[in-house]
């Protein structure tokens, strides 16, 4: 029997038995169209997810915060940190002085009470670049002045402020016991709105946030005998490595355990290990699919094989090998799979398509930063050709054991099979 008779036999049987080959075909093709689903979404969910941290969690970063109020951080711990640390380390060390403050726009009644931000616009800029951008406005590549403000986008729209208009912030100033001693008023220009960015940085919500010069807010909210007072520090690094090795050395040896020194690539981290969970977890889906579809395949051809004992009899009576029996059948699964993986492939771009249109890949993460992640599905077409050759496979796998059950049928028997 030449190898295109094979064929041409395995063709006619299907045309035979078109519903039940059909059924298995669409198995088959089910468990393609899931494993090109899932395929990409793990790799699009992934490279989004990596993108984003990189891009906005700034994992070259590290904040130095004193959470329980035991130490009182102040300039002179930017001038403690830069002495300490290697200076082939580090890009810079930004004192950041959050405090919560009344705002409003000059003239009108609404006011809000949020957070405000003193710090250096020239340092913050180079830490997180993606959160400063203008959406309204002009940014300073150097440092505010200090009689004008940055906003966010969500607390501009709230009190209907617009680039160029007058703010007023109300603070108070209190002892270290929170008493307040006074309050401090004074009317600020917004120069910029930022874009709206969904990030919660540090305890700052960005997008309602303001952002001032830093020299002014220690006046309007430290006490003259602790005008230095900062809430935090932030460190970039020349890399995520070097903020991960002197993490533990800025927080157990230079301060005693009495700080917390939190590198974002930890976080970074972490994400990347939920990460790697949810991928496996797939890819456990991926596996389950393929045996449901091989063994889909293995009952088809158990049942062909009990229909067709007198057809396989004769054969064998008329001179046809084990083999070329064993051949026949295992032919005959691989059309099925062929055709299987085909539809399923089809069916698969099909659901990534509409996976990518219901943006069903968008989702939050929150450590220590709120993080909103659109992915798109990704399809790469050397993971597609693998798991496609691996169904394949399985399928041929599964189908061996009546194919071998075939081709050991003895003529004698199989001809007085009713």
């Amino acid at each position: 029997m030449i190898f295109s008779d094979y064929f041409g036999y395995a063709f006619t049987h299907i045309k035979n038995k078109k519903a039940r080959v059909f059924l298995t075909v669409l198995g088959v093709a089910l468990s393609v169209m899931a494993m090109v689903s899932i395929i990409s979404i793990t790799e699009g969910f992934g490279e989004a997810i990596q993108l984003a941290l990189n891009a906005q969690f700034s994992t070259d970063t590290l904040v130095v915060v004193d959470p329980l109020g035991q130490t009182v951080l102040t300039l002179k711990d930017v001038d403690l940190l830069k002495s300490r640390l290697p200076s082939t380390n580090y890009k810079r060390v930004t004192p950041v002085l959050i405090f919560s403050a009344e705002v409003s726009r000059v003239g009108k009644a609404e006011s809000v009470i949020t957070l405000v931000a003193g710090a250096s616009t020239n340092e913050i800029r180079y830490v997180w670049p993606i959160l400063y951008v203008a959406e309204e406005g002009v940014l300073p590549q150097g440092d505010l002045n200090p009689d004008e403000v940055i906003l966010g986008n969500s607390l501009a729209k709230r009190l209907n402020v617009h680039a160029g208009d007058m703010i007023r912030i109300r603070s108070e100033v209190k002892d270290l016991q929170g008493k307040v001693i006074t309050t401090i008023t004074r009317d600020l220009k917004v120069i910029g709105i930022l874009k709206l960015s969904g990030m919660n940085l540090v305890g700052v919500d960005v997008d309602s946030s303001v952002i001032m010069n830093f020299d002014t807010s220690r006046m309007m909210v430290n006490p003259p005998d602790l005008r230095d007072k900062i809430s935090l520090i932030l460190v970039q690094f020349n890399s995520p490595k070097f903020a991960l090795e002197l993490q533990s050395e800025i927080q157990d040896n230079i301060y005693g355990g009495k700080v917390r020194a939190v590198a974002f690539a930890a976080y970074a981290r972490a994400v990347e290990n939920v990460v790697m969970l949810f991928n496996s977890l797939l890819l456990s889906l991926i596996i389950i699919s393929v045996v449901i579809a091989g063994v889909g395949v293995m009952n088809t051809m158990l049942t062909s094989v009990r229909e067709r004992v007198k057809e396989i009899g004769t054969n064998r009576a008329l001179g046809a090998k084990s083999s070329e029996i064993l051949t026949l059948f295992l032919v005959e699964a691989f059309i099925i799979a062929v055709l299987g993986m085909i539809l399923g492939t089809i069916l698969g771009f099909i659901s990534v398509f509409v996976i990518d249109k219901s943006n069903l890949l968008q989702s939050a993460i929150n450590l220590g930063g709120v993080i909103y992640i659109k992915a798109s599905p990704k399809i790469v077409l050397q993971n597609l050709i693998i798991w496609n050759l691996i169904v394949l496979f399985a399928t041929l796998a599964f189908s061996y054991i009546p194919a071998r059950r075939a081709s050991k049928v003895e003529p004698i028997i199989a001809l007085r099979y009713e």
